[in-house]
């Protein structure tokens, strides 16, 4: 009886048990498929942040390249637009209206370049000078004027003839060994307006000097420019008056400059400012002749301020030299 008694309680609580672990495993499936639920909702919300992100990442990335792209592409065209207005110089903007420049001999190159002359009958290209430095008949460099233009025409003509002129003194001065010559140029292109300004420079033993010469062409016509075309450019009306006030300002002067003192009287004084003025009157009437006679060397520069070489004599020992000097 007792034995019974015991089997049917353990069968009973056998019983609860086997209810209590399948209660149990389903609040465990519920709970799994809530959090998995819960996990697959945050997960699509992330990935659709991430997509998102990605989305504004990859237009940013695309926004960038494409501004990088146009940077790089409006470089381009600018240093192109910048190597044809430079070295080409087809046309230019002038009042908002395109202007046709005059046509070249030589396509593939600028107006201005250096001139491909031969030296003739030299047989020392080289030779190194009593004053220590080598010279070479590459240092006589002249301008090419490239353009189909009659006027340009004499010009290269009149440089040729300068050029083995220069190749014949370059021949004696390899053979003393105790003297040099060179030459070179600069150009000023502005507007419409080229400018060409050669240096040819000497020495011997302890002097030197320096020659100049220069061209100015309209870029438009190909025609060369005369003084008063130029200095007119330059917004100058009253050209003498401007030429004395500059010579008036000289610098050279200021050294032989004296004042009454103990050292001087006013009878010195009186006479050196005369002196002075003598000087400033002789370099104005040599510029005046040179004017007359077409020797005036005078080019614009690249601000387009006129510029002119003058004979300047100086007081005492009548020292005269030739000097560049810019018109304000």
């Amino acid at each position: 009886m007792d034995d019974k008694k015991v089997i049917k309680i353990s069968l009973t609580t056998l019983l609860l048990l086997i209810f209590a672990i399948i209660l149990l495993v389903a609040v465990i499936i519920v709970g799994i498929v809530i959090f998995e639920k819960n996990k697959d909702g945050k997960n699509s919300e992330n990935t659709k942040e991430v997509l998102q992100n990605n989305q504004i990442s990859n237009s940013s990335q695309n926004l960038i390249a494409n501004e990088t792209n146009n940077k790089t592409q409006n470089e381009s065209k600018n240093k192109a637009s910048n190597q044809t207005k430079n070295n080409t110089l087809n046309e230019s903007e002038s009042s908002g209206n395109s202007v046709q420049y005059i046509d070249k001999l030589v396509e593939n190159k600028g107006y201005i370049y250096n001139a491909q002359y031969s030296p003739e009958n030299i047989i020392d290209k080289n030779y190194l000078n009593s004053d220590g430095n080598t010279y070479n008949v590459s240092d006589i460099v002249v301008p090419y004027i490239n353009m189909v233009s009659n006027d340009a025409s004499k010009i290269n003509t009149e440089v040729l003839e300068l050029y083995n002129n220069l190749v014949k003194e370059f021949k004696i001065c390899s053979e003393n060994k105790n003297s040099y010559v060179k030459s070179n140029y600069q150009t000023y292109i502005t507007s419409n307006i080229v400018s060409i300004f050669i240096t040819i420079q000497r020495g011997e033993e302890q002097t030197a000097t320096e020659e100049y010469l220069s061209y100015n062409f309209d870029l438009v016509s190909g025609t060369k420019l005369t003084y008063d075309q130029v200095y007119t450019i330059a917004g100058i009306s009253n050209i003498d008056e401007d030429i004395k006030k500059n010579i008036d300002n000289l610098e050279d002067f200021d050294e032989y400059v004296i004042e009454e003192d103990r050292n001087h009287t006013k009878e010195e004084v009186e006479a050196r400012n005369s002196e002075i003025q003598t000087c400033k009157d002789q370099i104005f009437n040599s510029y005046k002749l040179s004017v007359q006679n077409k020797k005036l060397v005078y080019f614009l520069n690249s601000n387009l301020k006129l510029n002119i070489a003058i004979d300047v004599v100086v007081p005492e020992n009548n020292e005269k030299y030739v000097k560049v000097i810019t018109i304000n």
